[in-house]
């Protein structure tokens, strides 16, 4: 559970990040442009409420909008003249059971009973805002639902509905728990994005400071590269081409006690924008394996929580969009970084050598909290993952190396 709860903590420890290179000016009359919600990661579940596949991410996106209006946020067909950006993702849509506790949403086949069943329909939607002017993220906001009807079956009525014109404000879809889950959630959604677009507005992204950090330089495990300069670019990540294998070596200090082992992921293609991950790994004695399904570029980053926890506690080092979202679009060039202070709290970024792992070359980037140095990353124009990343805690130190890299 430790492992794990340093991964976690680093994923907030992005969502810090996120936040505060923002820079929030708050503004009036905000128009937005709501996107289709993402599906693919509760495809199965879907399947099993309405009795065959269908496509609800527009439909949840209608719901949202609808709600929007009703809190007085403009609505837009396409991105001419907009403030911000609405992108969502279904994490979760389906049963919940037991005594209130989650045991996970089931699957095709298995059926809902009548009347005694302790069950909930449980539905969770994620959004994130975009601020159309700066490019930056504004806030990542989540909405849920819950309800069991009395005990009554779930999803029984949703099975009439015709799958190629599914209407969730039907009676037919509203008077189940699933649709009352449904409605429950896109209220929640849609009350935090009316209350975050206050803070649209066109500030710009925060400049490079003047002055390099003055914390003491890390100890990559990141060769340094030899020669001139690597050229600059801006890395994109989750740019799979679908065919890669990743093997990295993994070294965990805590305490004064060093673990090492593997994290593997080998991908194929899985449909237009869909990757398939055979994901494994060993840390000491422990050891895990799983086969995720996940989208490419921005898609990737869309990835839910519960897809995060089928990663293993070292993968949430490497598909933590919160991060990588912060550097999303930037030029990393040597020398350059950028810092904010909020809340008396202070983050520093800064390019501050060239790296290499596994043949490939990059660029090390270098997070600092109040002067401390907290995550750093290897990261090269040509591969979709940082072929070298470590987090450090007050007691406790994870570094992932790339050692077999093919393309």
């Amino acid at each position: 559970m430790r492992r794990l709860s340093l991964s976690l903590g680093c994923v907030m420890c992005g969502v810090f990040l996120l936040v505060a290179f923002s820079g929030v000016a708050a503004a009036q009359g905000k128009r937005v442009v709501v996107l289709s919600f993402e599906q693919h990661g509760v495809v199965a579940s879907i399947e099993e409420v309405f009795g065959g596949e269908a496509d609800i991410g527009e439909k949840i996106a209608d719901l949202v909008r609808a709600r929007l209006r009703e809190r007085s946020v403009e609505i837009a067909e396409n991105n001419e003249g907009v403030q911000g950006t609405v992108s969502g993702n279904i994490l979760v849509f389906g049963r919940q059971e037991g005594g209130g506790e989650v045991a996970g949403v089931s699957v095709g086949g298995l059926r809902v009973g009548l009347g005694r069943r302790r069950e909930k329909a449980y539905v969770v939607l994620e959004a994130r805002l975009l601020d159309a002017a700066s490019g930056r993220i504004v806030s990542v906001l989540t909405g849920r639902g819950e309800s069991d009807r009395s005990g009554t079956d779930l999803f029984a009525r949703t099975r009439n509905i015709d799958l190629a014109s599914i209407d969730l404000t039907s009676e037919e879809f509203t008077e189940t728990s699933i649709g009352e889950a449904t409605h429950q959630a896109v209220d929640e959604l849609a009350e935090e994005i009316a209350d975050a677009t206050d803070d649209l507005g066109d500030a710009p992204a925060p400049a490079a400071p003047t002055t390099p950090p003055a914390a003491a330089a890390p100890s990559a495990p990141a060769a340094a590269v030899s020669g001139g300069p690597v050229a600059p670019f801006a890395w994109a990540p989750y740019q799979f081409n679908g065919t890669e294998h990743f093997r990295y070596d993994v070294t965990q200090t805590e305490d004064g006690s060093t673990e090492t082992g593997f994290y593997q992921l080998d991908l194929e293609p899985a449909g237009p924008g869909q990757v398939r991950m055979q994901v494994s790994g060993q840390l000491g004695d422990d050891s895990y394996s799983s086969t995720v399904t996940t989208g490419t570029g921005t898609q990737g980053m869309m990835m839910g929580y519960p897809q995060f926890m089928t990663m293993g506690p070292v993968g949430l080092m490497l598909f933590n969009p919160m991060a990588w979202m912060t550097i999303q679009g930037r030029q990393l060039t040597l020398g350059d970084g950028w810092s904010a202070t909020q809340d008396g709290e202070t983050m520093e970024a800064r390019v501050e050598s060239q790296c290499q792992a596994a043949g490939q070359a990059g660029m090390l980037l270098v997070f600092r909290e109040n002067g401390i140095m907290r995550t750093q990353s290897c990261l090269s124009p040509n591969v979709a993952l940082p072929i070298m990343t470590s987090m450090h805690d007050d007691d406790m130190t994870i570094e992932l190396t790339l050692v077999e890299y093919r393309p």
